[in-house]
Order: C-alpha cells, then sequence, then structure tokens
C-alpha cells in the first residue's frame, strides 16, 4: 500500500512540475495587447473624452499605445504608439524602424529609424544617414498636379531596391496618400491642412488617384515597390502638433530663443534632428512663391517633421519656412509588414523587438482564455483529483 501511494504522490509531482510553454505571440497581438481606446481618460490621458488631437502628446494628452476607438469593432482595430517614448523599435532586414500603428488588415506599419550598432541595439541611431540625404532647394522632375517621378521617389525606391527587396515577401502593398485634395472653403489650402488647424486626423485617403501603390486594385499603381513616406495625420496621431498656440513662432522669425526653446521639447518618438518630409501637401502658396518640395507631391509643398514641430510655409513668406528646416534634408522610408510574424524582444531602443516566423492561428476554444496556459492547467487538475479518488478507493479496499 505504501508504494502505491509513493508511486502516486511521485507522479502527481511530476505532473505539477511539467513545464508549461506559453506560445508564441504575433507582433499586431503584441501591439493589441498594450493598447488603451483613445476617446477615454486613462493613464496619460486626463481629458474626460481622450486624446484631444489639437495638441502635442505630453504626460496628460497622451504616452503610449491607443487604439482608434472608431475601429474597436472592427476585425483589426487600428493601435498607435504616441508622445515621447522609448518602447516601439523594431530590428526588421538587419535595420532598425519604429512602429508607427497598425493596420486594418493587421499589417504594422514602420518608419526607418536608421542602422543598427555593432551591439545590435538601436540606442542613438537616429542620425542622419547619407544615403537618404538630398539638398533642399532641388526641385521635382514633373509640373505641378503630374505623375511623373519625383527625385524623393526615386531615392526611397533605389534605397528600397538595396535595403529591402528580398524581404518583400513579408512587406504588404499598402496605400501611401499623397493627400493634395483642395478645401472647398479655401482651395489655397488642402483638406490635410485643415485637419491639422482642428486636430482631426484621419486615415481615409480622398481617392484612389490620391493612393500610391504597387498593385492597380488597391490604388493608382504608380509605385515601383511597396514604399512610401508618413501622412501629417499619421503624425498627429503620433503627438506631433503645433496646436494654434505655436504659430506665433512661425509667424515671428526673428525671435530665435524662444524657437530653439520650444525645439528642445521633445514630444514624440518622430522627432528627428534633421528635417523629413511627409506625403499631405499643404497648399499653393508655396508655389506662388517659387518653393517647390521634390517629392512625392509633384509641385505641392509638403508638411515636414523636425526636432522643433511640423513645419511649412506661413503666408507669403518663403524665408520663414527655410529657417525652421536643416541644412540638408532627409527622406525617412515607411513600410508595412505582416502582423502574423512572431516577436521577441522588449521594444526598447537597447532591446529592439525581433521578429520569428508567421504565427499560425489557433482553433477557437471555449474555454475561458484566463491564461495562454489554461489548457495545460486543467489538465494537470483533473489528473489529480482522478488519481486523488482512486487513492481513496484504494485505500477503503485495504481497509
Amino acid at each position: 500500500m505504501k508504494k502505491i501511494i509513493l508511486l502516486i504522490l511521485t507522479l502527481i509531482f511530476s505532473l505539477t512540475s511539467y513545464p508549461v510553454y506559453a506560445k508564441e505571440e504575433s507582433l499586431y497581438n503584441k501591439i493589441a495587447s498594450q493598447a488603451t481606446a483613445d476617446n477615454i481618460k486613462s493613464e496619460f490621458v486626463t481629458y474626460d473624452n481622450g486624446i484631444n488631437f489639437k495638441y502635442t502628446s505630453s504626460d496628460t494628452n497622451g504616452k503610449g499605445v491607443y487604439t482608434i476607438a472608431s475601429t474597436l469593432k472592427d476585425t483589426y482595430p487600428i493601435h498607435y504608439y504616441r508622445g515621447n517614448i522609448d518602447n516601439n523599435w523594431l530590428k526588421y532586414a538587419n535595420l532598425c524602424w519604429q512602429i508607427v500603428r497598425t493596420t486594418d488588415n493587421g499589417g504594422v506599419k514602420l518608419i526607418y529609424g536608421g542602422k543598427p550598432n555593432s551591439d545590435g541595439t538601436c540606442t542613438g541611431v537616429l542620425e542622419y544617414d547619407e544615403e537618404l540625404k538630398y539638398d533642399k532647394d532641388y526641385t521635382s522632375n514633373g509640373v505641378s498636379n503630374t505623375y511623373a517621378d519625383s527625385d524623393e521617389k526615386q531615392m526611397i525606391e533605389s534605397w528600397y531596391e538595396n535595403k529591402l527587396v528580398d524581404y518583400t515577401e513579408s512587406i504588404y502593398d499598402e496605400i501611401y496618400c499623397n493627400d493634395i485634395v483642395r478645401s472647398t472653403s479655401n482651395e489655397k489650402y488642402t483638406n490635410a491642412y485643415f485637419r491639422y488647424i482642428e486636430g482631426k486626423p484621419t486615415l481615409t485617403c480622398p481617392n484612389k488617384e490620391n493612393s500610391f501603390t504597387v498593385s492597380k486594385e488597391l490604388g493608382n499603381g504608380l509605385l515601383k515597390y511597396p514604399v512610401g513616406e508618413l501622412t501629417i495625420d499619421e503624425a498627429i496621431y503620433a503627438g506631433i502638433q503645433d496646436n494654434l498656440e505655436n504659430h506665433k513662432l512661425n509667424d515671428d522669425y526673428s525671435n530665435r530663443e524662444e524657437v530653439e526653446n520650444y525645439g528642445n521639447q521633445v514630444k514624440s518618438y518622430l522627432s528627428f534632428r534633421g528635417t523629413y518630409p511627409t506625403m499631405s501637401g499643404y497648399g499653393e502658396e508655396a508655389i506662388e512663391n517659387n518653393v517647390v518640395s521634390g517629392d512625392f507631391l509633384y509641385g505641392d509643398l509638403s508638411f515636414y517633421i523636425n526636432n522643433y514641430h511640423i513645419s511649412m510655409p506661413i503666408g507669403d513668406c518663403a524665408e520663414g519656412w527655410s529657417y525652421f528646416h536643416s541644412l540638408y534634408e532627409y527622406v525617412r522610408p515607411v513600410i508595412v509588414i505582416n502582423g502574423n510574424l512572431a516577436v521577441m524582444g522588449e521594444g526598447t531602443s537597447i532591446n529592439p523587438y525581433t521578429l520569428g516566423a508567421i504565427v499560425k492561428p489557433e482553433p477557437e476554444i471555449t474555454i475561458p482564455e484566463t491564461s495562454d496556459n489554461i489548457i495545460s492547467y486543467y489538465i494537470i487538475f483533473g489528473t489529480m483529483i482522478t488519481m486523488l479518488m482512486g487513492l481513496v478507493i484504494l485505500k477503503k479496499k485495504y481497509e
């Protein structure tokens, strides 16, 4: 009898000591697990109605990962990173990237962040990249409102060909929105300009003509590779926003000290020591002053991002626009990767995320998902109960 009891106890101990392995987590699910709805008060949001996009990101107006509330019931809700954070770094294709947001098809949008250090970290790599630098004064190869390839577009696609062409299988063909649609209320400005002023970002592109893609079914089919740039709306979601109180800085170029002090306040992970363009057009005043950007916009001046804020010309003062820019400008390529790739790491610049194989979806189980390992625990618990019942029966038999 003692041998039987000892055998059962040994078996129970071995089962309870059974190593339980957590299932792999996809990149999309990893991001989703950290997200908070952006229309409610939360840890870093003090407004009752959630984030106020008229203002910059901060400890009281959003810092972390958020879900666009209107997408919560979608198959793939859209989650985005906001604020001066250090938890959205990822290494992909032997390069450092920062995660911007997820997409409505489960993809993950990344913006190029530099070459990794020799130890594999991404600390301090967000610097100038000679391969992506251009003189700010050059102009587009095309004329206004045509679709001739600009120098900037060619630069990005050449960079993709050198760095990413072997990874195209896991890169989605996504819409890169060249939003230059004029406002019906004031045709000198685009709808993007008024969304910026009013703090009402959107991720919807106005029409197929402005939707740059490789596929003609998805968009205009004018891209050679699936790579583009950010929109002003994505920058606003990320926390870069002048809001109206800072327009005085744009209007007063002589107040250098005030401008530089403002620039020292890093508001978003998208802040950059150089200056880089978005794909959102500002308006035609730049054309009237012979200030033409050489990018996807073919004649319209882009919104630009730098370490100060979102920059653009105000009124008829092209000189002011130049003041807010570096001697040289850069492009920061953007891609969308498969969100089902397995993810490892912490997402910090010291320990960036790395990716593995595609995580296969598991069959649905009706057991409450209180733990990734719930099934293993139920098996162990059921086995213990069965053995204990057998022990009671044996004991009674030999009494």
